[in-house]
């Protein structure tokens, strides 16, 4: 037994939501004068740096941890921690 449906003139209408650009990679200049090599503690990929300057595209996810990474220099009245990577924009 087949059922007819009326005939509609209905238009289906689809809604776009429109969501905030991705960001997916971030640009990190090594502040340290020495070759770095970091595997990303996020995607397990692979960065290196070969001197104070170089400039590395680093997966988004990876970056937090980067940024975080500190240096502790001493002289002979005080001690500081020094940020080993930069984000440049």
């Amino acid at each position: 037994m087949n059922k007819k449906f009326p005939e509609t003139n209905h238009q289906e209408r689809v809604v776009k939501t429109s969501t905030p650009d991705t960001i997916t990679s971030v640009k990190l200049q090594s502040l340290l004068d020495a070759h770095i090599h970091y595997t990303g503690q996020v995607t397990g990929k692979s960065y290196e740096w070969v001197r104070a300057g170089s400039v590395v595209v680093v997966d988004a996810k990876d970056a937090p941890a980067l940024l975080q990474k500190r240096i502790k220099t001493q002289s002979c009245c005080n001690q500081s921690d020094n940020a080993i990577f930069q984000r440049l924009d």
